[in-house]
């Protein structure tokens, strides 16, 4: 039972101590942004949807946070403009609630959604202020920005625009868009930014019936002639991944408290077996005592009758 209970304490140490030098470097070691691969799709679903040119969004996202899912922008209380991309959610998650607390107004994640669109998002589609650093959700936030955009400007650059709050960003938006599609008009970003009245151009009039362009390594298709629908979103599938999330931390703290329980349980044995005979040697010399006390008086009587 001792043998026991000393190996259970002491694998229990082994547990809690501070891992060594390479096992912590290991384990904090910062997760890697999301692949291009991961969120495009998303990107070409609500294209589809508002029936868009997927490359023009793709702009719009470049143009935002050159494609880091989980970017924040704000500018404080000088008006000083700032940027922040870490390279894990958990450290942007901590960063965003932050400066909720303190900035004016921040721009979250891939399409840098302004805090000032957190009410109603809330209100009327539950998204909540982190679950905008999910870059599917993000793209989803967006797409209803630009939807309302182009429901008041029309789908005119202005519209664009509207997107960011100024014309002064309809330069920006074209040439990215440029870089991704040359033949639309542009050439490689080298062309006059189109006027806030111009049509915004018309993402399947390039010619083919099924468009393929290569991003991040990984071709990416979208069909022709999609048609405009209301936009939906399914919140399940996006939060599958942190859902199933169990790390080796969680083991070890599984560990951890399986063993103070059994520990505890393997003690409270010992105090109760060595209690009983504790007890048991008590009575015993009760017992032995008041039989001396005994025989010492009856040699008493003996001595003195």
């Amino acid at each position: 039972m001792r043998r026991q209970a000393y190996a259970a304490i002491s694998l229990t140490l082994f547990l809690i101590l501070p891992a060594s030098p390479s096992q912590t470097l290991a384990q904090t070691k910062p997760e890697a942004p999301l692949t291009g691969a991961s969120w495009q799709q998303c990107l070409i679903h609500y294209a589809q949807t508002l029936a868009i040119d997927p490359d023009l969004f793709h702009a719009i996202v470049q143009t935002e946070s050159a494609g880091h899912p989980w970017a924040l922008g704000w500018s404080d209380q000088t008006g000083r403009r700032h940027s922040y991309a870490p390279r894990r959610q958990e450290d942007a998650v901590a960063m965003l609630l932050s400066l909720l607390q303190t900035a004016p107004n921040v721009d979250i994640g891939i399409a840098q959604i302004s805090s000032q669109h957190l009410g109603w998002l809330a209100r009327h589609h539950q998204i909540q202020s982190r679950d905008l650093l999910e870059p599917c959700v993000n793209l989803y936030a967006s797409s209803l920005i630009l939807q309302t955009s182009i429901q008041k400007h029309g789908r005119t650059w202005r519209a664009v625009a509207g997107y960011n709050g100024s014309t002064a960003y309809i330069p920006a938006v074209w040439k990215q868009f440029c870089q991704r599609a040359a033949d639309a008009g542009c050439s490689s970003g080298r062309s006059t930014p189109p006027l806030p009245s111009t049509p915004l151009p018309r993402p399947y009039d390039r010619g083919t019936v099924e468009t393929q362009r290569n991003t991040g390594g990984t071709p990416i298709s979208w069909k022709i002639s999609p048609v405009g629908s209301q936009l939906s979103f399914q919140r399940p599938h996006l939060e599958e991944t942190a859902t199933h999330t169990f790390d080796l931390l969680n083991v070890r703290a599984l560990l951890v408290v399986t063993l103070a329980l059994l520990c505890g349980g393997i003690g409270l044995l010992l105090i109760l077996a060595l209690g009983g005979r504790l007890v048991l040697l008590a009575v015993y010399i009760v017992r032995e005592g008041i039989y001396m006390l005994r025989r010492q008086r009856a040699a008493h009587h003996r001595l003195t009758g």
